[in-house]
């Protein structure tokens, strides 16, 4: 599979999946974003990074994620048609964790 077609594929399956969080996932005051999406080349993983707000609810809501990963599973194969099956992981997003911190650091500085 070509790379914009995988990066294509990981779009839609991050709208899946922010889509099936929202609507599967119950933890009170607690708000999980769907960041970004990877698929690797010959489609054997695919990886979902989230953010979670607040930070100290971050391991409940992988926790509680990853607890749904079949249900989510069987989820996207009703949801899309690829002829393959992808089985699907979630993750914290470390990255933007990091990106979120730099920016309070700057507007600490600015002020």
């Amino acid at each position: 599979m070509n790379d914009r077609k995988r990066e294509r594929l990981a779009s839609w399956m991050m709208e899946a999946a922010a889509e099936f969080i929202a609507r599967s996932v119950a933890l009170p005051k607690t708000l999980i974003t769907v960041t970004r999406g990877h698929l690797e080349p010959h489609l054997e993983r695919a990886m979902i990074y989230i953010s979670v707000w607040p930070d100290a609810k971050e391991a409940e809501a992988l926790k509680a994620v990853r607890l749904l990963r079949r249900d989510f599973y069987e989820y996207t194969e009703r949801k899309f048609t690829i002829g393959q099956r992808v089985p699907v992981d979630f993750d914290i997003d470390r990255g933007e964790k990091a990106r979120r911190h730099f920016e309070e650091i700057l507007r600490g500085e600015k002020r």
